[in-house]
């Protein structure tokens, strides 16, 4: 119940301190440039909002009609926002036509630090009668444009509304400003020219809509940099521009807008020159106002309509480009309007430039994002490249090995059938059977080796298309390599393959992934030293798919060692010959290349390797 009294009671006080000093504002809508206050006492005002832009007029009179509607003598405080960019404000307390009340102290260049001014707003105090009614006139004269938010009542209430005003630009200025610190920093750490662009790009758009807005004077009682200020409104399209090239820089197909922007940017750099060169009196005066505003608006043109070409062309990254440009376009289409005096004032036109500016950089900013993790990804899938050769060449030298053990005892065996054959024919005792038998063996013996050239040669075959075959006859090869390394270590090799199975894929793939998981298999039984060591191949249909499964007898692999076993450059071998990428690259293959599954798990002997891939009917 009390919450809702001090509502009502608080809602009324809001209602009745507006018939306590009710005023209208209104403007001289004459050509003619007056000067004096006697001048205009007399002429014809038209009515207008309190909040008002004249565009590009220069010289504007404004009377406030205040009339005090209570019985008592009241202190009234009429106030003016957004002086920053004007130079002239002067104050005139009219009474019955006569001027009672003057204030002419502020100059924006020679005297803005007056006793009046609150940050960008100028305060004028009078006391009015009991139900008496007075005008004040405000005189303004700026270089550029004019407008203004004019507010009256008690001076908590002017104050409070004052401060008001500069709660989006306090948002959007930390917004930029947490965007452009974030890319400078990674610029230090991570030197790319398109970080500095972005950078320069978005602490330009910050400074520039700091002054404009009014930051500057309200925040830190700083009225003379509009001239430096001003030089932003030609900066911020450069560094867009410089930004909109190094994203483009590799791309062959964005080389004639490359030109384009080229010129673009002669251009902008010349115009900021002559600016500054006026700026300094060594050449005739230009207005950024007149023509800073045009300028940025015929690049933003250019710029979105090169984006639009390069979206239909379907370059990288223009979507994000196109929304970024169109955003900033329609925000100082808005804010063109605005201060040409073409569109109401209110929060979104007063402040449509910086909104599309802040949603611009945003954008950018995700461009960015996308940007560094395809940087990212190209990199990790060039080491991962760098991974698989490597692998390979590891693979490679264990295959020599495994062609030098079975290549031994068969060259071993033909040496010793070439020193009978000598024998016997030395003797001259030569015997026809013999001889037929020891050159089959011979022949036998030659066959093997030249098959195992062959298993050597389709291991690492270029020919990397997909094609279906039977993972029974992968299997068998894969093992014909494996074989007599195998028996030298006592290995014993248990099949159960129950029906020929065709899988799609490459045979090269799926025979690197045998060798590397059978391999590891005999290493753990190796350096183990099982007593009866056993390696187990089943092959079995299930759902429609092929699952592979290899085991063996080493008592297995330890939890925590299960998780990580494909992960790249882990291993659980202690030796430093042993990278970790095996198991990884063999995952990799199915997964990735065959889009099949390779998972691992326990029984109650060893470890159990289970692919699984899709059967072709």
């Amino acid at each position: 119940m009390n919450k809702k009294l001090l509502l009502f009671i608080f809602l009324f006080i809001s209602f009745t301190s507006s018939l306590f000093a009710s005023f209208q504002v209104s403007y001289l809508n004459d050509s003619k440039k007056y000067k004096n206050i006697n001048d205009v006492i007399n002429k014809d005002f038209t009515s207008i909002p309190k909040k008002m832009t004249f565009g590009n007029k220069k010289d504007v009179w404004i009377k406030i009609r205040i009339e005090n509607k209570t019985n008592k003598k009241i202190d009234n405080y009429s106030s003016i926002n957004n002086i920053q960019i004007m130079e002239n404000v002067h104050f005139y307390t009219i009474l019955k036509n006569q001027v009672i009340k003057k204030n002419e102290l502020f100059n924006k260049y020679k005297n803005y630090n007056v006793d009046h001014r609150i940050g960008n707003s100028l305060i004028y105090n009078n006391k009015i009668n009991a139900n008496q009614n007075l005008d004040v006139y405000i005189h303004i004269t700026a270089k550029s444009h004019i407008y203004f938010d004019i507010n009256n009542g008690t001076f908590s209430e002017i104050t409070t509304k004052s401060s008001r005003t500069t709660t989006l630009l306090i948002f959007l200025v930390g917004a930029l400003s947490a965007l452009g610190i974030y890319y400078a920093f990674l610029y230090i750490f991570t030197p790319n020219s398109s970080y500095l662009y972005y950078t320069l790009f978005v602490f330009s758009l910050l400074f520039w809509s700091f002054y404009i807005y009014g930051g500057y004077a309200y925040h830190f009682d700083i009225f003379t940099v509009g001239g430096f200020s001003n030089t932003f409104v030609v900066l911020i399209p450069i560094f867009t521009i410089m930004f909109f090239k190094s994203i483009y820089k590799n791309y062959s197909e964005f080389y004639k807008y490359n030109l384009i922007l080229n010129f673009l940017l002669s251009f902008l750099v010349l115009f900021l020159v002559l600016y500054i060169l006026s700026q300094l009196d060594l050449i005739f005066y230009i207005s950024i106002g007149k023509y800073g505003a045009l300028i940025y608006l015929f690049t933003l043109i250019i710029t979105v309509t090169i984006s639009i070409i390069i979206y239909i062309k379907k370059l990288p990254y223009s979507g994000i480009f196109l929304l970024g440009y169109s955003a900033n376009f329609i925000g100082t289409i808005t804010s063109i309007g605005f201060f040409l005096g073409k569109t109401p004032y209110n929060i979104f036109t007063l402040h449509g430039n910086i909104i599309g500016g802040v949603i611009e950089a945003i954008l950018f900013s995700i461009l960015l994002t996308y940007k560094m993790r395809k940087v990212y990804k190209e990199k990790e899938d060039a080491i991962n490249s760098s991974k698989i050769k490597n692998i390979k060449i590891n693979i490679l030298n264990e295959t020599i090995d495994f062609i030098s053990h079975q290549w031994r005892q068969p060259l071993s065996q033909i040496n010793s059938s070439v020193f009978a054959i000598d024998n016997i024919a030395n003797q001259n005792k030569l015997q026809i059977k013999k001889l037929d038998e020891e050159l089959l063996y011979i022949e036998s013996i030659t066959s093997y080796m030249s098959s195992t050239i062959d298993d050597f040669r389709n291991l690492f075959s270029n020919n990397k298309k997909d094609e279906v075959f039977s993972l029974n006859s992968i299997i068998t090869k894969t093992l014909s390599i494996l074989k007599k390394v195998l028996i030298n270590r006592n290995i014993e090799l248990n099949l159960n393959i129950k029906e020929e199975l065709m899988i799609t894929g490459n045979k090269g793939d799926i025979t690197q992934v045998l060798l590397i998981i059978l391999n590891n298999a005999k290493d753990v039984l190796e350096e183990r030293q099982i007593l009866s060591p056993k390696i187990n191949i089943s092959l079995i249909k299930e759902d429609n798919k092929a699952n592979l499964i290899i085991c063996d007898n080493a008592g297995g692999i330890s939890p925590k060692n299960e998780e990580k076993i494909f992960t790249a450059n882990y291993s659980t071998k202690d030796n430093d010959k042993n990278s970790g990428l095996g198991l990884y690259i063999a995952k990799t293959l199915i997964e990735n290349k065959m889009m099949g599954e390779l998972s691992v798990s326990n029984d109650n002997q060893g470890a159990c390797f289970c692919i699984k891939m899709q059967v072709v009917q």
